[in-house]
């Protein structure tokens, strides 16, 4: 983030706002290892970006940075900007490195300062992976075609300049609070990078074992027979490859060229090409998207490069500008969105696919729960709920003992106008639907149970799991507890043993299982301690690995690499 950000943090802890009485702003996150989580230190950190407002780079306007960009060629300078967003987000977790980028980028005496700063300060960054997007969104409007012969090192000074002068034009004054609420949940959305393996590793649970289970679901969609079609792959091996190239763009230098071919020749090159295909946006089709994205004043719009991140600057010639908006396909959010593409363009039913997709979270977040929480009392499902505690509005899912986890399942992702260029009612849309509906349903279930359960419980928790990425910050929960005020509960908020709500993304609700499980607690031990802490108004995650127990044990075998190893490196006998 830039400068901007900053602010943002002060005038949080001095407005007020924290109706819970926490407020924890997080901002960029470091792309951590792949294979998991730090024991040490937080997986969301707080990261500054140089900007001219610190005295490193020129002010210019917008305009004057699109009449630069109609002097460089368009092909070399994505191809640029395409290591630079690597080379930023894969030097994010170590200071050395990102001076190292910096005294690269900058050159000069720009670059000397730029270095100096930030080996001086751990929370600086050379260059935003967003803002170098944002340039990219530029350059597709404003650069001529490859006319001009490229000069590697001149050219790629002049993009880190125009880079720093981005940020500089993100600095905005004067935030009212619709406007700050926003601001951080985009960030939490676009940089939200760490835990893949885990993503990969739910997603492909939905997709290959859970979803074939539902066939007979009345929102029944053929997502196997539509991919296929699509890719001219099967399933698996699509799936596969979708993991293994989020996995290679991401920790690989060099990877930002497509096509990229495997090394061991099991995996033909025919297979990497198609699959290619269906992540690659033409030129001409980039550049169109590109003036809708530019139009964007807040600069949080990116369909010329997200939806399919390979961008195809010549014949044989792509890029992916930022590593991230590949290695996202591989997870639920990915997946979904890719479906509900092959459905629009055969103008199928994507409102079906989206409540099908919604059951098969469910069918999910109960599955582990059977494997995590065995000799623990569970009613599984919210006929199971009715049959005990009567009929009405139930939750999907009830963890029973000393202390209850109420809990209830959502697919609802934050919508594409909440994530670009919405206002705040899209937001307070995705909000009721996505959260408020689902503590409604929560609320209910916990108010019979208490007025009927003999073996009375000491305290609930009430949870949301959503089966997308979900900002959880002081103000989206502090919007979540004022919507659901308006529903008038009696339970949340009015006994005095239901805990405040906390909302949690299906990844992090299978960690807290796994490590309930791994450290001999009941889910409500966690629970409890991180509401009950200083980054109760942060996720789980942030919380399990900084002021929580970390994860204790091995962690679930993961049936995605075994199968992904299988598919594309294990030669037929």
């Amino acid at each position: 983030m830039s400068l901007q950000s900053c602010r943002v943090a002060s005038w949080l802890e001095s407005a007020g706002l924290a109706r819970r009485g926490r407020i924890c702003l997080r901002g960029e996150v470091a792309v951590g290892n792949y294979s998991g989580m730090s024991p040490s230190s937080p997986i969301d950190l707080m990261m500054i970006n140089l900007a001219p407002q610190m005295g490193v780079g020129q002010r210019l306007r917008l305009e004057t940075i699109q009449e630069r960009l109609r002097k460089l060629p368009l092909g070399a300078t994505l191809d640029l900007l395409a290591q630079i967003a690597y080379r930023a987000d894969s030097t994010m977790s170590s200071q050395a490195d990102r001076a190292e980028l910096a005294e690269q980028l900058f050159a000069g005496a720009v670059g000397q300062r730029a270095g100096a700063m930030i080996r001086a300060a751990q929370n600086l960054a050379a260059v935003s992976s967003h803002d170098v997007v944002t340039v990219a969104v530029q350059a597709l409007v404003h650069c001529p075609d490859d006319a001009v012969a490229p000069h590697p090192d001149r050219h790629a000074r002049e993009l880190g300049a125009l880079i720093l002068a981005c940020a500089g034009l993100a600095e905005r004054k004067g935030l009212n609070d619709n406007e700050l609420l926003l601001e951080l949940v985009r960030l939490e959305l676009w940089f939200r990078l760490a835990d893949l393996d885990r993503w990969y590793e739910v997603c492909h649970r939905l997709v290959i074992e859970i979803l074939p289970t539902l066939h007979s679901d009345v929102d029944w969609v053929d997502v196997t027979q539509l991919v296929e079609a699509a890719s001219a792959l099967t399933l698996e091996r699509f799936m596969s490859l979708t993991f293994a190239m989020g996995v290679v763009g991401l920790t690989t230098p060099g990877q930002h060229m497509f096509p990229q071919y495997l090394k061991d020749d099991t995996v033909p090159r025919a297979d990497i090409d198609a699959w290619a295909r269906v992540w690659t946006i033409p030129l001409a089709e980039a550049r169109s998207k590109a003036l809708v994205d530019a139009d964007d004043s807040n600069g949080w719009s990116f369909s010329c490069f997200f939806d399919r991140p390979i961008l195809e600057i010549a014949p044989g010639r792509s890029v992916v500008i930022r590593p991230w908006f590949l290695a996202i396909k591989g997870t639920p959010t990915g997946f979904y969105n890719l479906v509900e593409r092959l459905l629009a363009e055969r103008r199928g039913d994507t409102l079906r696919w989206s409540r099908l997709f919604g059951r098969a979270v469910e069918a999910l977040g109960r599955r582990f729960a059977v494997e995590h929480l065995a000799g623990t009392e569970i009613i599984g499902d919210e006929n199971e709920v009715r049959r005990r505690w009567g009929p009405g509005k139930a939750c999907d899912t009830v963890i029973l003992g000393d202390m209850w986890v109420a809990v209830d399942f959502v697919h609802r992702r934050i919508s594409r106008a909440t994530a670009t260029a919405g206002t705040v009612t899209d937001l307070a849309r995705d909000l009721s639907i996505g959260v408020v509906d689902k503590l409604e349903q929560i609320d209910a279930t916990i108010t019979r149970a208490l007025a009927t359960e003999i073996a009375q419980p000491v305290a609930v928790y009430p949870v949301v799991v959503v089966g997308a990425p979900f900002p959880t910050n002081g103000l989206v929960m502090n919007e979540v507890d004022r919507l659901l005020e308006t529903r008038t509960p009696t339970a949340i908020g009015i006994d005095p043993r239901c805990q405040p709500p906390v909302v949690m993304d299906l990844g992090e609700y299978w960690t807290l299982l796994e490590t309930a499980q791994a450290q001999g607690l009941h889910p409500s031990d966690l629970l409890g301690n991180w509401i009950s802490g200083p980054l109760a108004l942060t996720s789980f995650r942030n919380w399990l690995v900084t002021h929580g127990p970390g994860q204790a044990g091995a962690p679930t075998a993961r049936r995605h690499w075994a199968r992904t190893c299988e598919e594309l490196f294990v030669r037929p006998t």
